[in-house]
């Protein structure tokens, strides 16, 4: 076996997760929506929250893990200082995570 061939197939693999983790997410979403109260500031936030959550797990499961990596990348470029930030930001709670252990 090549690493071209390894290549494709940890990509298969790799968009397959990530389609199954996208049909999740937006089933969690659905949940949320049926569970939210209708009415009120609450509802409101909730149902917000939920949609969100859907559409996520929608785009998740109707695009590869190529297209994340390449929506992922447009991203930063067009706002490198709250990627930057964010991976700081992650960078410490990781490292707060391993000292603690």
């Amino acid at each position: 076996m090549d690493n071209q061939e390894i290549l494709s197939r940890v990509g298969e693999k790799t968009s397959g997760a990530v389609h199954r983790a996208g049909e999740l997410i937006a089933d969690a979403g659905a949940s949320l929506w049926e569970a939210a109260p209708s009415e009120g500031k609450v509802g409101e936030a909730l149902g917000s929250v939920a949609a969100k959550i859907e559409e996520s797990g929608l785009y998740l499961s109707e695009h590869s893990a190529r297209d994340l990596a390449g929506d992922l990348g447009e991203a930063i470029r067009n706002n490198p200082v709250p990627a930057a930030l964010a991976m700081f930001g992650a960078g410490v709670l990781f490292g707060a995570l391993l000292v603690r252990r």
